[in-house]
């Protein structure tokens, strides 16, 4: 059975999560669930795509790039921007993702500053700042 992935002001959102996420920012009550982002506001729904490791053909096969999409991108004032991943407790223990999240952080950690708001309760979030 799959789940309809909701939608809210013409945005299409990959999980429930991220919707309520959306909405906490969009009613500026964010503080609410989570104080370290107060005055922050989503700048992008739809950030753009990094790519990890680019595509390549071996034994004649050819292999796709290995990308990585954020789920936000969030400012406060004039600070610099942020990409904010949002997940729930099962999904951030996912190995794909683990890895993946590893292999983004390696290549543009110079570059971005990057937050990671995983739920840990209904009622309890942790913010994780790399």
């Amino acid at each position: 059975m799959r789940i309809k992935k909701p939608k809210i002001d013409w945005i299409q959102f990959d999980s429930w999560l991220e919707w309520e996420i959306y909405n906490h920012f969009k009613k500026w009550t964010i503080w609410d669930i989570v104080p370290e982002l107060d005055w922050y506001k989503i700048i992008s729904t739809s950030p753009p795509s990094f790519e990890i490791l680019p595509g390549f053909t071996a034994w004649e096969k050819k292999f796709r790039a290995l990308i990585y999409t954020p789920d936000f991108i969030i400012k406060k004032w004039r600070w610099p921007e942020i990409i904010l991943e949002v997940k729930s407790a099962w999904s951030a223990r996912k190995p794909d993702y683990r890895l993946r999240i590893k292999f983004f952080l390696y290549k543009y950690f110079n570059n971005i500053k990057f937050m990671e708001l995983n739920q840990v309760s209904k009622k309890k979030y942790i913010l994780t700042k790399y």
